[in-house]
């Protein structure tokens, strides 16, 4: 199995190997093994998804710590630091356990830039819902190939279904 390597790591996972594994899974053929094949593309979904709400959530946090440290410099006539970059790889939680999930640098970055402007208020939550979807079908439909997405930002979904009266918070409804 592909991500069997992934899943069974111990406590030193590699990032070496979620790239490698990444790379399989995106790469694998539909031919005699497919169901597998199916199997493993969507639990690397899974797996990104996570990716890329904490690489969201990253953005959003850094850039704001970032505006803090360039104003600060500004003050006291100094050189701003360098904007931040998004990583790669991140930690996640599967299977009871931490793993590294790799996703390529475009779509990594694009979801901590949408972070960030979120966190600079340049967008506001329905707006990131939808550019984040976007992002994510790009990342699940093409990449993995995969029939139906799954939502990404569900912590901001619900908190926009809590904050509304009439439950939907106005929301894009994307599957």
């Amino acid at each position: 199995m592909i991500l069997k390597r992934l899943f069974s790591s111990g406590p030193g996972e590699d990032q070496d190997e979620a790239r490698l594994t990444y790379e399989k899974v995106v790469t694998a053929s539909q031919g005699a093994n497919r169901e597998s094949a199916r199997s493993a593309r969507t639990r690397m979904a899974l797996l990104c998804r996570a990716h890329l709400d904490k690489t969201f959530v990253e953005g959003a946090e850094q850039t704001a710590s970032h505006r803090a440290l360039a104003a600060r410099a500004l003050v006291e006539r100094k050189e701003a630091p360098p904007a931040p970059v998004a990583s790669e790889f991140q930690r996640v939680a599967a299977g009871g356990r931490q793993v590294w999930v790799y996703l390529p640098q475009e779509f990594a970055q694009r979801a901590f830039d949408l972070g960030g402007l979120y966190q600079l208020v340049e967008m506001n939550a329905e707006q990131a819902i939808v550019q984040m979807q976007d992002l994510a079908d790009r990342v699940f439909l093409i990449e993995l190939r995969l029939e139906q997405p799954f939502q990404v930002l569900q912590f901001l979904r619900d908190e926009l279904d809590d904050s509304s009266p009439a439950g939907n918070g106005g929301r894009a409804t994307n599957p």
